[in-house]
């Protein structure tokens, strides 16, 4: 988890789970954009509920919570994409919930995903910026 992925090798691992995800009827690959070239990944309305209910039985529930869900967890976290599913207060609870993992004895895979999201996104965030110039 140390070393940031290639762009090139993240596209083709987002390339490659978009395409099982499509076969499986779990999203829709569409070309879209100003100019019709860009790859749009559109999920199934049905599925995200299902993930985000998995999400929040986990997080807001005692008990365990997969790695699965650690990471999907983490991701609407830091992307701020949590705030479109989650109300303010099981958005807390669900930060609270990752800090405790964290910073348990179980949580180092935790603490490192969580580094590498953040290193993640910081370069996604950084060749988005220089694209465009």
């Amino acid at each position: 988890l140390h070393d940031a992925l290639p762009i090139w090798m993240l596209n083709e691992l987002i390339r490659s789970l978009a395409v099982d995800m499509a076969e499986k009827n779990k999203l829709e690959i569409r070309q879209g954009g100003l100019f019709g070239n860009k790859t749009l990944y559109v999920p199934d309305p049905q599925e995200v509920l299902k993930v985000i209910e998995k999400i929040r039985a986990e997080f807001l529930e005692e008990g365990a919570v997969s790695d699965d869900t650690l990471v999907l967890g983490a991701l609407l976290h830091k992307s701020g994409l949590i705030k479109a599913y989650f109300s303010k207060y099981e958005a807390d609870r669900l930060k609270e919930r990752l800090n405790e993992i964290k910073n348990s004895e179980a949580g180092s895979f935790v603490k490192e995903l969580v580094d590498y999201i953040d290193a993640l996104v910081a370069v996604m965030i950084s060749v988005g910026s220089s694209a465009g110039n």
